[in-house]
């Protein structure tokens, strides 16, 4: 088996490994922006309940509900604070994976380069041998003939 045909096959696994990363880079966006789209939910979710709270306020509001929305309101705030780390938890991670990504990729394209620039190199090669026996060939045909005439 020649080396480029070797180096082809090894690019063609490597093809394959830059796919399963590739998908892996997929499902990573689609987590970061699963989190990402909750955590502007819940931001989207306070802001609708604190205009909730002004229009209550200019009503009458018992100390019991201005406590209660005050309560609601800290623990949402800590639910975007837990969902703001999750983000960045997956946007560290979806930067993991694309620069894994990106290093299958390289590598199927050195693998690739080198499996064309060596067929390249067999080709040409391949046509010195065949113009090299070809030479031979006509210089030994030659050489047959000038004996069969100078005799």
């Amino acid at each position: 088996m020649k080396r480029s045909t070797r180096l082809e096959k090894l690019a063609d696994i490597n093809s394959g490994y830059e796919n399963m990363a590739l998908a892996a880079l997929a499902t990573a966006r689609s987590q970061y922006q699963k989190h990402e789209d909750q955590l502007n939910q819940l931001k989207i979710y306070r802001e609708d309940y604190r205009t909730q709270l002004t229009e209550r306020m200019q009503g009458t509001t018992s100390a019991s509900e201005i406590r209660d929305f005050q309560y609601f309101f800290a623990s949402l705030d800590d639910a975007i604070d837990q969902q703001t780390l999750v983000v960045e938890r997956a946007a560290a991670e979806l930067e993991k994976v694309e620069q894994n990504w990106l290093h299958s990729r390289k590598e199927v394209k050195k693998f690739s380069q080198a499996a064309q620039n060596l067929k390249q190199r067999e080709v040409a090669d391949a046509e010195r041998q065949s113009q090299m026996e070809s030479d031979e060939l006509n210089t030994a045909n030659y050489l047959l003939r000038s004996r069969s005439t100078s005799h």
